[in-house]
């Protein structure tokens, strides 16, 4: 079932397989050598030509970059 964030109180109230809708997101460039250079300055994270060469054939926001994303998109539509 798809629902917004702010119709369920508490995270339990999810069922396996429901999804929650948020606002898009979408990172910069510098956003995502900025905190990998804090984080996880790992060359695809901070250099282009790197990240041109890696797996992901370019840059590649840090995992846990996500986090505070999602959260904030989570619980802004309650507020």
């Amino acid at each position: 079932m798809r629902r917004a964030c702010a119709d369920v109180e508490l995270l339990d109230d999810y069922q396996f397989g429901d999804e929650f809708l948020s606002e898009p997101v979408q990172f910069t460039e510098n956003e995502i050598v900025e905190f990998a250079l804090r984080y996880d300055p790992q060359p695809f994270h901070i250099d282009r030509e790197a990240a041109k060469a890696s797996p992901f054939g370019g840059f590649n926001a840090f995992g846990t970059h996500l986090f505070p994303v999602v959260w904030g998109g989570m619980i802004r539509p309650g507020f």
